[in-house]
Parts: C-alpha cells; structure tokens; sequence
C-alpha cells in the first residue's frame, strides 16, 4: 500500500486567500497606471483645443482688421480725383462709415493720403495708407496696415 507524503511548507504553492489578495493588488496597480494615462491623453487633447480657439479668434480678428482697411481703401477708390487730392494728410475711420471695426476689441483705424514721395509737385500721385489697430486677446496692440498709389488717370475719361 502505498503511503502518503505530506509535504510542509512547500515551494511554489501559496494559500488561495493569498493568491487571490495578490491579483487584486496587481489589478489596482493596473487600475491607476490606465487612470494616469488617461488624465494625461485628456489634458492633451483640452489643450490643444483650448490653444485651437484661441487661434481661431486671432485670425477672426485679422480677417475683420483685413475687411475693414479692404472696405475703407475700396471708398477712397470709388472718390472722385478732386476729393481724394483735396483731403488733409490724415484722419480717423468712422465706424458707421467702417462697421468691421465695431467687430474688433478696442479697434479703430486711421487713413493718410499724402503726395507720392512726400513731394508736393507730384499732384496727380498720391500715396494712400489705411492703418487698422485693434487689441488682442492679451491686451497688446496688434495692427494691419494696407498701402497704395492713387493717380489722376482716367478722371478725364469719366
């Protein structure tokens, strides 16, 4: 007949309780390392939208800036020769006249029509400016300006 051996303390096996109590350590671990990773994933991702709207909302207002100095130039093109020639050297936009500017933080703009060269002799030139200011998110003073040469021609031929 064959006898039984038992075995004390043997290697290699533990106590149920005990293999059970270990798995349930090792899926907290698990648990938290897949929270960690998934904070860090969101925080990501809310950060680059974040930074995406706010790049956004700067180029809105450089396109309203680019609209407003846009209208304001095709005015002064649409004006008879006589007008444009007899206008001070600068002024400030209106915004009824300029309604882009109410969209801007803070904007205003301003337009400068002065003899080509700065030379007074050069009467059928003239060299004409508009400059629109606005402020930015961050408080600072951005600014579009938009330049070109008007002449006489073609006034006789209207």
């Amino acid at each position: 007949m064959p006898t039984e051996r038992k075995q004390c303390g043997s290697v290699g096996r533990s106590a149920p309780g005990a293999q059970a109590r270990s798995r349930s350590g090792f899926v907290l671990a698990e648990l938290a390392i897949a929270i960690g990773v998934a904070t860090a994933a969101f925080v990501g991702v809310f950060a680059l939208a974040h930074q995406s709207l706010r790049i956004a909302d700067d180029m809105k207002s450089e396109l309203c800036a680019a609209q407003a100095a846009e209208s304001e130039m095709e005015r002064l093109r649409a004006m008879p020769w006589s007008r444009l020639a007899a206008m001070g050297s600068s002024f400030a936009l209106d915004t009824t006249a300029t309604p882009a500017l109410t969209e801007l933080r803070d904007g205003s703009g301003t337009v400068r029509v002065l003899p080509a060269g700065g030379e007074a002799t050069k009467e059928g030139i003239r060299a004409v400016s508009v400059r629109i200011t606005w402020a930015g998110r961050d408080g600072r003073r951005k600014e579009l300006a938009f330049a070109t040469l008007m002449t006489a021609r073609g006034e006789e031929r209207r």
